[in-house]
């Protein structure tokens, strides 16, 4: 399977792996943007929701963006509606 590995700040590495349909799957009836990316971000890299909420904003982000280069540019919301 596909991964590819973030390195955060102090060499905290994180690996996120491609998300499969069953992943959009068990985040799809989540209605807010970012609580669905959150978790699909749990999902993909084992990152507990403790872990994840001790993210800063940047680390956030770089994660996310790790996440949504798996996906097509107009699923890139994690599971958007057209």
């Amino acid at each position: 399977m596909e991964t590819k590995e973030v390195i955060l700040p102090g060499d905290k590495r994180i690996t996120i792996r491609k998300p499969l349909v069953r992943d959009l799957r068990a985040v799809g009836h989540i209605k807010n943007d970012t609580e669905r990316s959150l978790a699909l971000l749990g999902n993909l890299s084992g990152l507990t929701t403790e872990e994840i909420d001790a993210l800063d904003l940047f680390e956030f982000n770089q994660l996310r963006a790790a996440m949504d280069s798996f996906l097509p540019k107009e699923d890139s919301q994690v599971g958007a509606t057209a």
